[in-house]
């Protein structure tokens, strides 16, 4: 799971499988030669059970070598060349509410950034929408096709829509009302005045 998640530095009092201690180093700190980067590209896939994926993860599992999707009843992309790598893969923007990548795959495949997968979360490539895939059970990815892509990752939940559009609605009654309390109150003045 520490693989997957890119952890490459752990401090703990007993070493965790796959790492060595860092010498030179006054408390107990250990690395890791193959955590994964934050996004990597897989091109196989295999569909199972929520249970069985984090039974699996808890396991020896290389996730680089097979993406586990969850069994929603949804219909993934089939990749389509032989040739499972990508040539480049580098973040070029990280932020709170965006994430760009730019790729160029040799084949089809799934890039997956490991980042927290929440429905608030949109993802473009190349300008247009696509889909986000609960990788591993809790990650994010995307399908692309063989080629130059940049995907762009958003976070835009409903929930900051909805609020914006009341508060706009909100702000355009106070508004309203303010003009007819002084057109009232400029009616009563000329009233008076007569």
């Amino acid at each position: 799971m520490l693989k997957l998640l890119g952890v490459k530095y752990v401090i703990y009092h007993r070493p965790p499988p796959n790492y060595r201690r860092v010498e030179n180093f006054p408390i107990p700190l250990y690395e890791s030669d193959d955590a994964l980067p934050r996004a990597f590209f897989t091109k196989n896939y295999k569909i199972l059970p929520d249970k069985e994926i984090f039974s699996i993860l808890k396991g020896d599992f290389s996730p680089s070598e097979i993406l586990l999707l969850p069994d929603e009843g949804k219909r993934y992309p089939q990749p389509i060349s032989n040739d499972g790598k990508c040539e480049q893969l580098e973040i070029k923007k990280y932020d709170l509410h965006e994430v760009r990548i730019e790729v160029n795959c040799l084949s089809d495949g799934f890039i997956v950034l490991s980042d927290t997968y929440y429905p608030g979360w949109k993802a473009e490539i190349d300008g247009k929408f696509s889909e986000i895939y609960r990788a591993y059970g809790f990650l994010r990815a995307v399908f692309v096709e063989k080629g130059k892509h940049t995907i762009v990752f958003k976070y835009r939940p409903s929930s900051l829509l909805i609020g914006g559009i009341i508060s706009g609605f909100s702000v355009f009654l106070i508004l309203i009302m303010r003009l007819l309390y002084f057109l009232n109150s400029g009616e009563k003045n000329e009233n008076e005045e007569n």
